[in-house]
This record gives structure tokens, C-alpha cells and sequence, in this order.
């Protein structure tokens, strides 16, 4: 767990996801946690869950994904490490994709995320 108290520790930890995030765009995909393919796969359900919402009009239905995707990302973190790790590429596509989906789905369901805290 990384825990901020200071400014200036968010800074070099934001500007460490930066430069991942650079680095990701020349390297492949490979999951190589069993958490990360359970995130992943939690992800992928973002269509269906979809689908069920405008045919079933659920909408509590694509909330419970917003919560399970919002646990498994924090689950990940006490799992394995994010950064300074051979797999820093793949765990970083998850926490984008992550936060896409996320972004979307607040925003079909009416919520404006917050930036920071």
C-alpha cells in the first residue's frame, strides 16, 4: 500500500505512472497475476452489462459493475506491486482501462468523478 501524506510524494508517484504510461505504448499485453485476468475480465463485461441495461432498463445493473470494478482495482493493489516490477506495463493498461470504463459509466449514470481527493 502506498499511503500519501505529503504533496510531494503524490508528484513523484504521478509523474513515475506518467513515464509507465509513456513506456506501455511500446510494449505487448501479458497478464501474468490471476488478479489481473480476474480485472480484466471484470472489464470486458462493460458491453454486456450495457446491452442488459438498455433491454432490461437496470441501470442498478451497471452500478454493480462500477463497484466491482472499483474493488478489484483497489484489491490490486494489495495484491502486487504497481510500479518497479517486471509487469508494470500490463498492471498500468488495466488501471486505464479501469478508469475509461469508469469515466463512462459515471457518466451514463449521471455521477461527475472527482480528479483528485
Amino acid at each position: 500500500f502506498f499511503f500519501f501524506n505529503d504533496t510531494a510524494t503524490t508528484e513523484i508517484y504521478t509523474e513515475q505512472i506518467v513515464g509507465s504510461v509513456r513506456c506501455v505504448q511500446e510494449t505487448e499485453f501479458m497478464i501474468t497475476h490471476p488478479h489481473e485476468r480476474t480485472l480484466a475480465l471484470t472489464i470486458l463485461k462493460f458491453p454486456e452489462v450495457l446491452d442488459i441495461v438498455t433491454d432490461e432498463l437496470a441501470i442498478h445493473k451497471l452500478c454493480d459493475l462500477i463497484y466491482d470494478v472499483a474493488v478489484k482495482v483497489a484489491e490490486g493493489y494489495s495484491k502486487y506491486r504497481i510500479l518497479n516490477d517486471p509487469n508494470t506495463n500490463t498492471r498500468i493498461l488495466l488501471i486505464l482501462a479501469a478508469r475509461d470504463l469508469l469515466e463512462k459509466a459515471f457518466y451514463l449514470v449521471g455521477i461527475k468523478p472527482l480528479e483528485k481527493i
